[in-house]
C-alpha cells in the first residue's frame, strides 16, 4: 500500500472512529464481573454487543424490527425478537442492562413505563446502564429522536427527595458512575454535506482535521456529544 493510501485510510478512520462505543465498553467492564448475564435492549445490528461480546461472551440482545434481528444472528450474536425473548426467557433477571441510544426515543410518559419495565428484568444490586445524547445540532438528524434526556432527570426519576410525583421510578435506582462522550467539533450548515458540489472536498477537508485535532489532543479539542450513567438497583 501507497504511502498516501495509508494517509487517507488513517484520516478515514480518524473521522469514522466510534468514541462512545470505546467509552461504553471501558465502563461496563469495570463495573461488572466478567460473568455477568448482560442483555442490551434495541440492539438494532448489533454495534454494541459485538464490541461488548469481546469480554462478556453470554451477551443477550433483544429489538422489536425482526430484521435487525435476523441481521445480527447472521453476525453470531445471540440476539431475540420481544417475542422470542419473553417466550423462551420469561423470568430471567439480568446483572446488567443496557439502554444505548434507546431513552431519547420516548415521550416523558412512555419512558417511565419503559424503564419500569427494563428494571423489573434487573437482578437486585444490578446495573442499568444508560448512554443518551445531548441535545446538539445533531439531535434531530434522527427523525423519532423526541428528546434529549440529561444526567440531572434521571437523578430526579430515581430519587425519592424530589417534588416531581409525577414522573417517579417505584424502584430505587443509585447512580454509581458516569462518564461523558466527547468528539470532534462539526459542522452541518454548508450545501456540499448535502449535494455534492464544489465544496464538498473543501467540508470533508474541515471535518476531517477537525477530527484530527481532536485525536492529536487527546480529546480536548472537541466537545460533549453524550452520557454514560451506571444505575444499581437498590433495596434501600
Amino acid at each position: 500500500m501507497s504511502l498516501k493510501k495509508k494517509i487517507l485510510n488513517y484520516l478515514f478512520k480518524i473521522k469514522h472512529r466510534d468514541y462512545e462505543k470505546a467509552k461504553l465498553q471501558r465502563l461496563i467492564r469495570i463495573n461488572s464481573p466478567r460473568d455477568a448475564d448482560i442483555l442490551e435492549v434495541g440492539c438494532g445490528r448489533g454495534r454494541i454487543m459485538s464490541a461488548l461480546k469481546l469480554t462478556f461472551p453470554q451477551i443477550m440482545g433483544v429489538d422489536i424490527n425482526p430484521e435487525l434481528v435476523k441481521a445480527a444472528k447472521d453476525e453470531g450474536l445471540n440476539d431475540y425478537t420481544l417475542d422470542e425473548l419473553q417466550s423462551q426467557f420469561p423470568d430471567k433477571k439480568y446483572d446488567v442492562i443496557v439502554l444505548a441510544h434507546i431513552v431519547e426515543h420516548f415521550t416523558p410518559d412512555d419512558l417511565l413505563k419503559f424503564l419500569e419495565e427494563q428494571i423489573q428484568r434487573l437482578k437486585d444490586d444490578g446495573r442499568l446502564v444508560i448512554l443518551t445524547p445531548f441535545m446538539s445540532e445533531k439531535f434531530f438528524d434522527d427523525y423519532d429522536h423526541i428528546k434529549p434526556y440529561q444526567p440531572h432527570a434521571f437523578k430526579m426519576i430515581f430519587s425519592k427527595e424530589n417534588e416531581q410525583i409525577q414522573y417517579q421510578s417505584s424502584f430505587n435506582m443509585e447512580l454509581r458512575d458516569i462518564e461523558f462522550c466527547r468528539s470532534p467539533f462539526f459542522h452541518l450548515h454548508a450545501k456540499g454535506l448535502f449535494i455534492s458540489n464544489w465544496s464538498t472536498k473543501f467540508h470533508f477537508l474541515i471535518q476531517t482535521t477537525l477530527a484530527l485535532f481532536f485525536e492529536l489532543s487527546f480529546g480536548l479539542i472537541g466537545q460533549n456529544i453524550s452520557w454514560i450513567g451506571i444505575f444499581q438497583k437498590t433495596k434501600d
